[in-house]
């Protein structure tokens, strides 16, 4: 999809609407009065009281089981936005790799078997201070080489799921929160502005059988002709 945009320029708030099917702004939000991970996001702004069905909760009402491959801590089950998951597979260290995330998620893939299975997962390594390939270069050379962390993973995912046994069963979404700024309206990294450097995101959809194409138009409006 060529013309994808986020629900909004910061991570929190998207994934949690990704989640929900609502807008942020649409949730309840409220200070953080336990110590989940040490304490870390104690008084932090969050949407764990907000009763809001997630999709990993209505699927696991469908009897479907869910397990979300937490890097970024903040997303997990007791902040409120990852709730509902059946499972929940914690990197070592919060903002952990794209190689520790990967390494989780093929694993708990393998483990599965035939029956459902939703899983989900952010990659964080494309962010500020841009140091994980090298200090080298500009803000934005360095970006893309975390990018280029992030693509080595997942080449190792398409790799197993071009597998017979799962090439005919597994569909996979890519996507990204937000966008980054590198000057565009004078303004840097993200969560700052609306303008398209941060909303306008990347988002593919793998299907089994599906011959590759490029959707112009809004995802709405295709489904909508029988996308």
């Amino acid at each position: 999809f060529t013309n994808a945009r986020s629900p909004s320029p910061s991570t929190v708030t998207t994934i949690i609407s990704i989640f929900t099917g609502k807008y942020y702004s649409s949730l309840y939000w409220s200070a953080v009065d336990a110590t989940p991970f040490k304490g870390m996001f104690k008084g932090a702004i969050m949407p764990h009281r907000d009763p809001s069905p997630r999709i990993a909760a209505l699927l696991g009402m469908a009897g479907v089981k869910s397990v979300h491959v937490v890097p970024l801590w903040g997303l997990g089950r007791e902040l409120g936005v990852g709730q509902g998951f059946s499972e929940e597979l914690l990197t070592k260290r919060d903002y952990g790799h794209a190689d520790e995330v990967m390494k989780l998620l093929i694993d708990r893939l393998e483990a599965q078997g035939g029956s459902p299975l939703f899983m989900y997962s952010h990659l964080v390594d494309p962010h500020a201070p841009y140091d994980l390939a090298g200090t080298h270069g500009t803000e934005y050379e360095r970006y893309l080489r975390e990018m280029e962390l992030v693509d080595r993973e997942l080449a190792k995912l398409l790799q197993m799921i071009a597998a017979p046994d799962l090439a005919k069963r597994v569909i996979l979404i890519v996507s990204a929160d937000h966008g980054e700024a590198f000057g565009e309206h004078g303004t840097q990294y993200h969560a700052l502005t609306l303008y398209e450097e941060l909303v306008r995101v990347p988002l593919y959809v793998v299907l089994p059988g599906a011959e590759p194409r490029s959707i112009d138009g809004c995802a709405r409006k295709q489904t909508e002709e029988g996308f």
